[in-house]
């Protein structure tokens, strides 16, 4: 009985968000642009992740938790905090009592960060001030073979550090991987690169004028791409709607391997 229960919990647990006008840094380093733009307009629609990567997702919020946490103990994460008795919020770092109601639970509230400019929105993990230098902290989960083999920050996560460094006006993060197998992690320190900040702007600018004229921005792949042929979303509309698309493919059709569903096209019901 309580397998039922919670197999039907993780099954109509829905995590799926709802996508508006809005560029998250993420994606923004984590998807190729022209899926991103499918995405945010619209013309593609997310579907709920299956069980196994939510619980994965939910584990990674779990550890995010404990390692800001471990930040409030030490002393050195700064931000907003919630007082759980009257709401009312405080900066900086935690403070002993409530100016309000004098009561001492808080809670975390993760950092703000947006750019109107560009369209980005986000937020950052935590702010941390160590013997007085100021930076992100930034926490990401990973397996025990991903985590054997890091060396330094995935490319796509400097990236995304730079986006809120672009959002924030800071200038140094850290970064720490935790092995979600086993607990253990690796720290690296991030520090501001005007060229790749100039690279986001860039990417950006030109996601947000192909969203504003409702045209999917061009292809920056090979034809033996493994990315779009194993793990985008949206190729299929891309074959559907644009011949280049097409013609770009059948030059690489080499891989037999099935490539994951993880939405659907939004119908056009005009």
């Amino acid at each position: 009985m309580l397998q039922n229960l919670m197999d039907a919990y993780w099954d109509k647990l829905d995590i799926t968000r709802e996508e508006k006008m809005q560029i998250h840094p993420s994606s923004l380093s984590s998807l190729c642009l022209r899926e991103y733009f499918y995405i945010l307009s619209g013309k593609w629609i997310r579907l709920n992740p299956p069980v196994e990567m939510k619980k994965l997702l939910s584990r990674a919020k779990t550890i995010h938790l404990e390692i800001q946490n471990i930040w409030e103990e030490l002393g050195i994460l700064i931000g907003t905090w919630v007082c759980l008795n009257c709401e009312a919020k405080v900066d900086g770092k935690r403070p002993v009592a409530c100016p309000v109601c004098q009561k001492s639970k808080f809670i975390y509230s993760e950092v703000p960060l947006s750019c109107e400019k560009y369209l980005m929105i986000g937020s950052a993990d935590a702010i941390l001030e160590i013997d007085g230098k100021r930076g992100l902290g930034e926490i990401k989960t990973i397996n025990t073979y991903k985590f054997f083999k890091l060396e330094k920050p995935e490319t796509q996560h400097i990236e995304q550090i730079h986006c809120y460094f672009l959002m924030s006006g800071l200038d140094f993060a850290w970064v720490i991987y935790v092995n979600r197998d086993n607990g253990k992690y690796k720290i690296f320190e991030v520090a501001r690169d005007e060229k790749i900040i100039d690279q986001i702007k860039v990417k950006a600018g030109l996601l947000k004028m192909c969203l504003e004229k409702d045209v999917p921005p061009p292809l920056n792949y090979d034809s033996n791409n493994l990315y779009c042929k194993r793990k985008c979303m949206t190729s299929s509309l891309c074959r559907e709607h644009y011949q280049e698309v097409e013609d770009w493919m059948k030059e690489g059709e080499t891989d037999d391997k099935p490539k994951r569903k993880r939405g659907r096209p939004r119908k056009n019901n005009g």
